[in-house]
């Protein structure tokens, strides 16, 4: 499924040799929660991506499907660099595809950036 963008398909699954119950715990930030309980949803997200992540490079990605041709399309946007990358997938694959799609062309784009 992504061979259009000439990336390599893992043909097999690739089992861990630690269990995943002893993979250390990711640190995750929920003060967003606490912020956006009073209401003001889209002010409180731009104040955290501002106050506590400005000095960070910001990627979005999305996607889309049109529920009657059922075309799917993702993108990536850098709006500091003035950078964005959209492609269109294949006709017909779910949401959660798309979504993973988006997101590993994120991923990939920081690896090639970070080479």
């Amino acid at each position: 499924a992504l061979g259009f963008l000439g990336w390599p398909v893992c043909s097999r699954l690739v089992w861990s040799d630690v269990p995943p119950w002893l993979l250390p715990v990711p640190e995750v930030d929920f003060t967003f929660l606490g912020r956006c309980r009073d209401g003001g949803v889209a002010g409180a997200f731009q104040d955290l991506m501002g106050l506590d992540w400005g000095s960070h490079l910001q990627l979005y990605t999305d996607d889309s499907k049109d529920p009657d041709s059922g075309q799917v399309a993702v993108g990536l946007v850098v709006p500091h660099l003035c950078f964005s990358f959209g492609c269109r997938l294949r006709d017909h694959c779910s949401m959660f595809t798309a979504e993973l799609v988006a997101i590993l062309c994120a991923l990939r784009w920081v690896k090639e950036r970070r080479g």
